[in-house]
């Protein structure tokens, strides 16, 4: 059978009425990160040409929800070695009841987060904050906080 005049329209109707959905979810939502992404690439190209860094590696190191950044999809520079780190929330970390994730022990005290990443405490392994330990027991990730990055990038979510 053919299709009325009348279900055509409402078909028509029904793929015109998606298309406002379809530009913002492509153009709009969550554009945040690769923004972000893009401006690093800018200053990080800008920073080697005019060589005031005098280095051609650089770190990038992500305060954000899980899973929130494009990372080096969108972060190719040539002959710049970029590093980036970002909060652990892999799911050996959530299958741990006993673990506090880094993503959630940020989200649950920001500063006290950042204190203990970047004060460089003396053993550099666990570090006790007011929600349970925090351990970072990865040798690369460890290695990775060492010194502290070229760029911090921290967003927040609000609702």
């Amino acid at each position: 059978g053919k299709l009325s005049a009348r279900s055509k329209g409402l078909f028509l109707v029904m793929i015109m009425l998606n298309y406002p959905h379809l530009l913002y979810l492509g153009m709009i939502h969550q554009r945040g990160p690769i923004a972000v992404n893009r401006y690093l690439t800018s200053v990080i190209s800008e920073r080697v040409q005019r060589n005031i860094t005098g280095r051609t590696s650089q770190s990038i190191h992500y305060l954000m929800g899980c899973h929130s950044t494009p990372l080096y999809s969108h972060l190719h520079i040539p002959e710049v070695k970029i590093s980036a780190w970002y909060l652990d929330c892999s799911p050996d970390c959530r299958s741990s009841s006993e673990e506090i994730c880094e993503s959630d022990a940020f989200l649950n005290d920001p500063l006290g987060f950042v204190k203990a990443t970047y004060d460089h405490l003396p053993d550099g392994v666990c570090v006790d904050s007011s929600d349970g330990n925090t351990c970072h027991r990865d040798y690369d990730h460890q290695a990775s906080l060492s010194k502290l990055p070229t760029f911090l990038v921290v967003m927040q979510n609000e609702a």
